[in-house]
């Protein structure tokens, strides 16, 4: 159990608990929480709350943060950032939830619910958003503007454009559908 105004350390496990920032310069694992920012170069393992940032090389468990929870390493299990959830090199695994945007630089493989913006580079799963946009898509995809590069599923919204459909049925209102190839 670590509990201060800056816990501090190379490896954290167990409660840590920060006034204003809990910090690990390699992994931090268990619980943590800090009325600013959690943070570990290396990995966050397990719970983690913060008022603003929730930041480390990769995150898996459940992560919750007022501004943003951010990665370059990839993200597992269930993430919400109140105005942004970012894997920007990386995977993101499982369920992540914004007011804002969600931007993952590589594959998205599970739930992805923002109220703006879901970018990803090829999202496998259900996507939610005011915007969504990937390079590949496979499921569900529902918001008002979609766009992908190649639909294997379903776009439902007020525009939807999938860049593998024939000329003519590539930008539809109401929904698109590209079903695999067979």
């Amino acid at each position: 159990v670590s509990v201060g105004i800056i816990p501090t350390a190379g490896m954290m496990r167990g409660v840590n608990a920060g006034i204003i920032r809990v910090a690990a310069s390699k992994n931090l694992s268990g619980i943590s929480g800090a009325a600013l920012n959690v943070f570990a170069n290396g990995s966050i393992n397990g719970v983690s709350v913060s008022g603003f940032l929730t930041q480390a090389g990769a995150i898996s468990g459940v992560s919750a943060s007022g501004i943003a929870v951010a990665s370059t390493g990839g993200i597992s299990g269930f993430v919400f950032g109140g105005l942004a959830v970012s894997s920007d090199r990386s995977d993101i695994n499982g369920i992540a939830t914004s007011v804002g945007l969600i931007f993952c630089g590589n594959d998205f493989t599970g739930v992805g619910i923002s109220g703006l913006y879901l970018r990803a580079g090829s999202f496998k799963g259900l996507a939610m958003s005011g915007y969504s946009r990937s390079n590949q898509m496979t499921g569900i995809s529902i918001a008002l503007f979609n766009s992908t590069s190649k639909l294997n599923g379903v776009q439902i919204g007020l525009i939807n454009y999938a860049g593998n459909n024939r000329k003519g049925l590539r930008l539809l209102p109401v929904m698109n559908m590209h079903l695999k190839d067979k």
